[in-house]
């Protein structure tokens, strides 16, 4: 995977139940391959999934590049990839309450970024640019989503999801 390219999934998406896995799992494959461009493996937010898995960065990319190795292909290892880190998520979360993992679900998509940090900047012009006036993009994964270009969630969407985290408007 190609990270100066293309970005990583969203951390919306679920791989193995698990909010941010698949995105840590792109951000991994860039960084064995060193195509990670901008991106930064072993991040806070990537730290909070190995946290919650009981893992760390080392040991997931030896799992990310055994399965790398198995499948044969050192640029995105693909649908097999995605299995083995998949069954290491499973085996991680082995006897753990669905509720835990949902909660940790939750938790992790509250999650509301500083935007006033210069850390911040490309998203907010991101936010400016394609989403102008929408001051109810505040959640790291709809801001993040905006920023790689990806569709921007209608203020009933945002409402909705917000509502199910339990946040107020």
């Amino acid at each position: 995977m190609d990270l100066s390219a293309q970005p990583p999934r969203s951390a919306l998406e679920l791989m193995g139940g698990v909010v941010m896995a698949g995105r840590t799992l792109d951000k991994c494959r860039a960084h064995l391959a060193g195509t990670l461009g901008e991106y930064v493996y072993d991040c806070p937010l990537d730290q909070r999934l190995f946290e919650f898995l009981g893992t760390d960065a080392e040991e997931f990319a030896r799992v990310v590049k055994v399965a790398r190795n198995l499948t044969g292909d050192h640029a995105a290892a693909g649908a097999q990839g995605d299995e083995a880190v998949v069954a290491f998520i499973q085996a991680k979360l082995a006897g753990r309450a669905e509720e835990e993992v949902l909660a940790f679900n939750q938790d992790f998509l509250r999650y509301m970024p500083d935007l006033s940090r210069p850390s911040y900047q490309g998203a907010v012009e991101a936010l400016r640019q394609r989403a102008p006036g929408r001051d109810d993009l505040t959640l790291w994964v709809d801001v993040i989503d905006v920023e790689e270009g990806r569709p921007v969630p209608t203020a009933e969407a945002v409402r909705e999801r917000k509502a199910l985290l339990g946040l107020a408007e």
